[in-house]
């Protein structure tokens, strides 16, 4: 069988297929990034109605959660994420962001560049310190 590496209209077909690929899960991530903040927006838009009904705090997180059938951590994380970034062009990472390391890392203060320690473990656990994917 023939080396296409060695063809250079097959690398240059390779490069602009990864380009597609890296373009196309980027904009997906940035879509669901877009929607959880607009989540967070919209419950935030209704903080007044919220206080008259007297539900504050973790209360609204719980209803809204329990009403939608999500998470409380996924509500607060929204609710966090645009309080922190109300403006999202302002959110680090460029292509290499995406929902998990906003919550594991941006909205827990962290660099987007700082590692796991824990990372050398087998089995696939969260970290109690750093709320990473770790392996046992």
């Amino acid at each position: 069988m023939e080396n296409l590496e060695r063809h250079e209209w097959y690398r240059e077909m390779i490069l602009d297929c990864r380009a597609i690929i890296t373009e196309k899960v980027f904009i997906s991530r940035m879509e669901l990034i877009q929607g959880y903040h607009m989540l967070g927006k919209r419950i935030l838009e209704e903080n007044e109605n919220f206080e008259r009904e007297k539900i504050y705090g973790n209360k609204i997180v719980q209803r809204v959660a329990n009403s939608m059938g999500k998470s409380q951590r996924t509500i607060a994380y929204s609710l966090q994420f645009v309080k922190q970034f109300p403006d999202i062009t302002l959110l680090p990472g460029g292509k290499n962001i995406s929902w998990h390391k906003i919550c594991s890392k941006v909205l827990q203060g962290k660099s987007l560049d700082e590692q796991c320690i824990h990372k050398e473990f087998k089995m696939m656990k969260v970290c109690k310190e750093c709320n990473c994917r770790i392996r046992e």
